[in-house]
């Protein structure tokens, strides 16, 4: 039996895409002639593109060192510029500065006096600078309430030396505001500008360096206290005249004193909290009530000079009055204070303390017999603000 086989039809496009016997021979052709090349073709191609990757290479090199050079130049250029504008800047302010010390030196001839151990030690005593001790304490009070014990050094430096300027401005500014009355004033005629130790213009030049150094510490402790430090400036300068025109000069005084808490917790918080106002009210009361004690002894000459105080305007048994009540108003505020800051039973046991030496003090005056006023001023207040700084520190 015969098998009939099919013939398998092709496609046009099934012919188009099978290659040709022609097709095939000339590729073969192709690839002989390339299997054919000399080593020496190859070697001299491979030569060629090793010059041409070198070229290239070197190219990007220059270019890279070209980039760095440039780099450096503008470097140094700048550099250079910035040399010439650090001395061009420095040179100005060495103008700035001359300009400024011949300003200074020509309203104050006599300022390098005050630099000066004879001079300095003089200006001292004129402002009695030993009377500090009634303000630091309270102004350390301040920090140690802020810092809850915590010890900055850097703010009790700026603080000191910034209650060391206001004070020293404040009593300079009285002195020289006061001269003309403490000249026929028998108390005080001894005084160093009234004599002629200290000079009006040394006066004066103290009052300015020493209000630079108050303005230039409160700077440097925070800007809350520089922004706030015009205060206890004008307050200062307002109190020299407060005298000539209302018996309230006394509580001027006490306010004076009473900022000096609120600025060591100024200098630390940056706030003030409610327990350093009360303290601060406590000082207020209890700087007037000694302030009114100590003005009985000028009673006569204030009247005669149209000068206000409260002795010269009440006399000296209601002045003594009045002096008692604002240190009963000293105590409770001190109460106050210590119920306030949460002190514990150390803070009371001063506070009693406190109370009888305050009670002392009115019980050495009378007003028959005014002689022991000094050691009523001096030694007993002195005593209360050492005891007041004691007190909180061990509580």
């Amino acid at each position: 039996m015969k098998k009939k086989m099919k013939k398998e039809k092709i496609t046009p496009q099934q012919e188009n895409t099978t290659p040709s016997h022609e097709e095939v021979d000339s590729s073969n052709d192709v690839h002989k002639e390339s299997d054919d090349s000399t080593p020496q073709e190859t070697a001299l191609v491979e030569q060629q593109e090793h010059s041409v990757q070198e070229s290239t290479n070197r190219v990007e090199q220059d270019t890279h060192t070209t980039v760095e050079t440039d780099i450096q130049k503008r470097t140094y250029v700048t550099k250079e510029k910035a040399k010439e504008y650090a001395h061009e800047g420095i040179s100005l302010l060495k103008e700035f500065f001359s300009l400024l010390l011949s300003f200074i030196t020509a309203l104050f001839p006599n300022i390098a006096d005050i630099f000066t151990w004879s001079v300095f030690k003089k200006l001292c005593m004129m402002v009695r600078i030993e009377h500090t001790v009634f303000a630091l304490p309270f102004a350390y009070i301040g920090l140690l309430l802020a810092s809850r014990g915590n010890t900055n050094i850097i703010a009790f430096i700026l603080i000191t030396i910034a209650m060391f300027g206001i004070r020293s401005f404040a009593m300079t500014v009285n002195r020289i505001v006061d001269v003309s009355f403490d000249s026929i004033n028998p108390r005080t005629q001894n005084r160093e500008l009234v004599t002629g130790e200290v000079t009006m213009g040394q006066a004066k030049a103290f009052a300015f360096v020493t209000l630079c150094i108050f303005i230039i510490s409160c700077a440097l402790i925070n800007t809350t206290v520089l922004a706030l430090s015009p205060i206890p400036i004008v307050f200062s300068v307002f109190y020299s005249y407060m005298k000539r025109i209302t018996w309230y000069c006394h509580f001027i005084l006490g306010v004076i004193l009473a900022l000096a808490p609120i600025a060591g917790e100024l200098a630390i918080l940056g706030s003030i909290t409610g327990d350093v106002v009360a303290l601060s009210f406590g000082i207020l009361f209890w700087v007037a009530g000694f302030d009114i004690l100590y003005s009985c002894q000028d009673v006569d000459f204030d009247r005669e000079h149209n000068l206000y105080s409260i002795p010269a305007c009440f006399g000296i048994p209601t002045a003594l009055l009045i002096a008692k009540l604002c240190h009963v108003n000293t105590i409770l505020f001190f109460f106050l204070f210590g119920f306030l800051a949460d002190l514990n039973i150390v803070w009371y046991i001063v506070w009693i303390g406190i109370a009888l030496l305050l009670l002392w003090e009115h019980h050495l005056l009378s007003p028959d017999d005014l002689s022991k006023i000094n050691h009523a001023f001096f030694t007993i207040n002195a005593c209360i603000s050492l005891a007041v700084l004691v007190g909180v520190y061990f509580s």
